[in-house]
Protein backbone atom coordinates (compact mmCIF):
# COMPACT_ATOMS: atom_id res chain seq x y z
CA UNK A 1 0.00 0.00 0.00
CA UNK A 2 1.60 3.25 -1.22
CA UNK A 3 1.36 6.43 0.92
CA UNK A 4 -1.36 8.24 -0.57
CA UNK A 5 -3.72 5.00 -0.61
CA UNK A 6 -2.68 4.64 2.98
CA UNK A 7 -3.49 8.71 3.76
CA UNK A 8 -6.74 8.04 1.71
CA UNK A 9 -7.67 5.02 3.67
CA UNK A 10 -6.57 6.51 7.45
CA UNK A 11 -8.77 10.24 5.77
CA UNK A 12 -11.96 7.53 5.70
CA UNK A 13 -11.71 6.12 9.02
CA UNK A 14 -11.25 9.53 10.89
CA UNK A 15 -14.01 10.98 8.75
CA UNK A 16 -15.81 7.71 10.22
CA UNK A 17 -15.68 9.00 13.15
CA UNK A 18 -16.41 12.20 12.60
CA UNK A 19 -19.54 11.06 11.42
CA UNK A 20 -20.18 9.25 14.72
CA UNK A 21 -19.08 12.11 17.09
CA UNK A 22 -20.25 15.04 15.88
CA UNK A 23 -23.66 15.48 16.78
CA UNK A 24 -22.86 14.19 20.33
CA UNK A 25 -19.35 16.19 20.89
CA UNK A 26 -18.38 19.57 20.95
CA UNK A 27 -16.61 20.81 17.60
CA UNK A 28 -14.18 23.38 16.58
CA UNK A 29 -13.39 24.94 13.05
CA UNK A 30 -10.32 27.17 13.54
CA UNK A 31 -9.27 29.00 9.45
CA UNK A 32 -5.60 30.49 10.56
CA UNK A 33 -2.42 32.34 8.79
CA UNK A 34 0.77 32.17 9.74
CA UNK A 35 4.84 31.89 8.55
CA UNK A 36 6.19 29.03 7.87
CA UNK A 37 10.22 28.42 7.43
CA UNK A 38 10.38 25.74 5.08
CA UNK A 39 13.97 24.48 5.73
CA UNK A 40 16.29 22.20 3.66
CA UNK A 41 17.30 18.74 2.62
CA UNK A 42 20.66 17.59 1.73
CA UNK A 43 20.65 15.14 -0.66
CA UNK A 44 23.22 12.61 -1.87
CA UNK A 45 25.05 15.13 -4.34
CA UNK A 46 24.15 18.75 -2.13
CA UNK A 47 21.79 20.14 -0.35
CA UNK A 48 17.99 21.63 -1.18
CA UNK A 49 16.63 24.74 0.29
CA UNK A 50 12.62 25.94 0.59
CA UNK A 51 12.18 29.69 0.73
CA UNK A 52 10.36 31.00 4.03
CA UNK A 53 6.98 32.51 3.57
CA UNK A 54 3.30 32.91 4.79
CA UNK A 55 1.41 29.75 4.99
CA UNK A 56 -2.37 29.24 5.71
CA UNK A 57 -5.00 26.46 6.63
CA UNK A 58 -8.15 24.79 9.04
CA UNK A 59 -8.14 23.08 12.03
CA UNK A 60 -11.32 20.84 13.08
CA UNK A 61 -11.17 20.08 16.86
CA UNK A 62 -13.64 17.60 18.32
CA UNK A 63 -13.73 16.97 22.38
CA UNK A 64 -13.38 13.69 23.09
CA UNK A 65 -12.97 13.51 26.91
CA UNK A 66 -11.95 16.28 29.28
CA UNK A 67 -9.51 18.14 28.36
CA UNK A 68 -8.70 16.50 25.13
CA UNK A 69 -9.68 16.81 21.37
CA UNK A 70 -9.18 15.16 18.03
CA UNK A 71 -7.35 17.14 16.26
CA UNK A 72 -7.71 17.46 12.13
CA UNK A 73 -5.38 19.50 10.22
CA UNK A 74 -4.21 21.17 6.54
CA UNK A 75 -1.96 23.63 5.76
CA UNK A 76 -0.27 24.93 2.83
CA UNK A 77 2.50 27.26 2.06
CA UNK A 78 3.60 28.44 -1.71
CA UNK A 79 8.00 27.88 -1.94
CA UNK A 80 11.09 28.10 -3.82
CA UNK A 81 12.70 25.24 -4.18
CA UNK A 82 16.76 25.96 -5.13
CA UNK A 83 19.75 23.46 -5.06
CA UNK A 84 23.50 23.68 -4.54
CA UNK A 85 25.70 20.83 -5.24
CA UNK A 86 28.21 19.86 -3.16
CA UNK A 87 31.37 21.86 -3.46
CA UNK A 88 29.86 25.07 -4.43
CA UNK A 89 28.68 27.69 -2.47
CA UNK A 90 25.68 29.48 -4.47
CA UNK A 91 22.52 28.23 -5.09
CA UNK A 92 20.87 27.43 -7.96
CA UNK A 93 16.62 28.35 -8.62
CA UNK A 94 14.69 25.10 -9.69
CA UNK A 95 10.99 25.56 -9.59
CA UNK A 96 8.20 27.41 -7.46
CA UNK A 97 6.45 24.96 -5.41
CA UNK A 98 3.71 24.48 -2.75
CA UNK A 99 4.10 22.20 0.67
CA UNK A 100 1.03 20.72 2.15
CA UNK A 101 0.60 19.00 5.18
CA UNK A 102 -2.54 16.64 5.82
CA UNK A 103 -2.68 15.67 9.56
CA UNK A 104 -4.77 14.01 12.72
CA UNK A 105 -3.94 13.49 16.13
CA UNK A 106 -4.40 14.84 19.53
CA UNK A 107 -4.80 18.19 21.13
CA UNK A 108 -4.72 18.75 24.88
CA UNK A 109 -6.34 21.82 26.40
CA UNK A 110 -7.31 21.68 30.24
CA UNK A 111 -10.63 24.18 30.59
CA UNK A 112 -8.70 27.06 32.67
CA UNK A 113 -11.05 29.42 32.04
CA UNK A 114 -10.84 32.25 29.30
CA UNK A 115 -7.28 31.49 29.03
CA UNK A 116 -6.18 27.84 27.70
CA UNK A 117 -2.81 26.64 27.55
CA UNK A 118 -3.06 23.73 24.28
CA UNK A 119 -0.32 20.91 23.19
CA UNK A 120 -0.48 19.37 20.22
CA UNK A 121 0.86 16.03 18.46
CA UNK A 122 -0.25 14.49 15.42
CA UNK A 123 1.06 12.44 12.37
CA UNK A 124 0.45 12.52 8.67
CA UNK A 125 2.35 13.18 5.29
CA UNK A 126 3.14 16.29 3.80
CA UNK A 127 2.87 17.32 0.00
CA UNK A 128 5.49 18.54 -2.17
CA UNK A 129 4.49 19.89 -5.64
CA UNK A 130 6.74 20.87 -7.94
CA UNK A 131 4.34 24.03 -10.10
CA UNK A 132 6.38 24.18 -13.15
CA UNK A 133 7.09 20.60 -14.28
CA UNK A 134 5.32 17.53 -14.76
CA UNK A 135 7.53 15.53 -12.11
CA UNK A 136 5.52 13.43 -9.56
CA UNK A 137 4.28 14.74 -6.63
CA UNK A 138 6.57 13.96 -3.02
CA UNK A 139 4.21 12.46 -0.60
CA UNK A 140 6.11 12.17 2.75
CA UNK A 141 5.74 10.58 6.46
CA UNK A 142 5.42 13.45 8.95
CA UNK A 143 5.18 14.22 12.60
CA UNK A 144 3.67 17.99 14.06
CA UNK A 145 4.62 18.73 17.80
CA UNK A 146 3.48 21.97 19.73
CA UNK A 147 1.73 24.41 21.79
CA UNK A 148 -0.13 27.43 22.16
CA UNK A 149 -3.05 29.54 23.79
CA UNK A 150 -6.73 29.42 23.14
CA UNK A 151 -8.41 32.96 24.42
CA UNK A 152 -11.93 32.58 24.64
CA UNK A 153 -14.18 36.27 24.34
CA UNK A 154 -17.05 34.14 24.52
CA UNK A 155 -18.07 30.63 25.28
CA UNK A 156 -18.33 29.80 21.20
CA UNK A 157 -15.89 32.42 20.10
CA UNK A 158 -11.80 32.06 20.99
CA UNK A 159 -7.99 33.34 19.14
CA UNK A 160 -5.78 31.12 18.93
CA UNK A 161 -2.33 31.01 18.54
CA UNK A 162 0.18 28.26 18.68
CA UNK A 163 3.61 27.25 17.07
CA UNK A 164 4.71 24.18 15.22
CA UNK A 165 7.33 21.85 14.81
CA UNK A 166 6.62 19.78 11.19
CA UNK A 167 8.99 16.95 10.26
CA UNK A 168 8.89 15.08 7.68
CA UNK A 169 10.91 11.86 7.32
CA UNK A 170 12.49 9.88 5.06
CA UNK A 171 12.41 6.47 5.73
CA UNK A 172 14.26 4.36 2.72
CA UNK A 173 16.37 5.54 0.27
CA UNK A 174 14.67 7.41 -2.46
CA UNK A 175 14.19 9.46 -5.35
CA UNK A 176 11.92 12.68 -5.82
CA UNK A 177 10.49 14.26 -8.33
CA UNK A 178 10.41 12.05 -11.51
CA UNK A 179 9.48 12.67 -14.73
CA UNK A 180 9.18 9.47 -17.21
CA UNK A 181 11.61 7.77 -14.76
CA UNK A 182 14.32 10.14 -14.15
CA UNK A 183 14.36 12.04 -10.95
CA UNK A 184 16.43 15.31 -10.06
CA UNK A 185 17.37 14.08 -6.49
CA UNK A 186 18.60 11.03 -4.78
CA UNK A 187 17.66 11.06 -0.79
CA UNK A 188 19.07 8.69 2.08
CA UNK A 189 17.39 7.16 4.56
CA UNK A 190 16.51 9.02 7.90
CA UNK A 191 16.46 11.90 6.10
CA UNK A 192 14.44 15.01 7.49
CA UNK A 193 13.29 18.19 6.94
CA UNK A 194 12.53 20.60 9.99
CA UNK A 195 10.04 23.28 9.43
CA UNK A 196 8.28 24.96 11.48
CA UNK A 197 5.07 27.69 11.42
CA UNK A 198 3.67 30.47 13.68
CA UNK A 199 -0.15 30.73 12.96
CA UNK A 200 -3.16 32.58 14.68
CA UNK A 201 -6.62 32.36 13.96
CA UNK A 202 -10.35 32.49 15.03
CA UNK A 203 -11.96 29.74 16.62
CA UNK A 204 -15.60 28.91 16.45
CA UNK A 205 -16.71 26.51 18.75
CA UNK A 206 -20.22 24.49 17.88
Amino acid sequence: MNIKKTFIFSLILFISFLTNNMFAQKFEITPYAGYQFAGGLNTIDGRLSMKNGPNYGLILDITVEKDMQAEFWYSRMESELSYKPNGETNYNYIDKMSIEYFHAGALYVPKWGKVRPIGIITLGFTRGHLMGSNSKDDWRFSVAVGGGAKFFFTKNIAFRVQGRLLVPIFTSNTTIYCTNGTCLFNIEAGAVIWQADFTAGLTIAF
